[in-house]
């Protein structure tokens, strides 16, 4: 039984460990920002926002018009472009070179209160 016990202590803590966990209970604040390819606006996809510090993965929906806007925790995310649900979608994704295609932890996005969120394909 003693065994046991102590199996279970070591598991719970090795479960657990000693990483900061994630705070989800922030409040979301609303963002809007433009996806720009080439210079040119980029719409009908959605930009996904994927987390590096805080918060929830986010997708938004691009207008034709290439504006999106959405709620988001402040902080710091990878982000990437992916087909929405617009019949234009299929033709706008493969114009997108297929590095934006999926989160690259070297290119992110820190997301603040009061500022418009930019994201260029070039």
């Amino acid at each position: 039984m003693k065994l046991f016990a102590l199996t279970l202590a070591v598991f719970t803590l090795s479960v657990s460990g000693c990483s900061q966990p994630t705070r989800l209970n922030e409040a979301p604040m609303s963002v809007n920002g433009k996806v720009s390819q080439g210079g040119q606006p980029l719409g009908d996809v959605q930009v996904s926002f994927q987390p590096l510090e805080q918060g929830h993965p986010v997708s938004l929906t691009v207008n034709a018009d290439g504006t999106f806007q959405g709620e988001l925790i402040p902080g710091n995310y990878a982000y990437f472009v992916a087909k929405s649900a617009t019949p234009k979608s299929e033709a706008a994704i493969k114009k997108i070179d297929p590095k934006y295609l999926e989160a690259n932890l070297t290119r992110s996005i820190d997301v603040q209160p009061g500022q418009e969120l930019a994201i260029a394909l070039d």
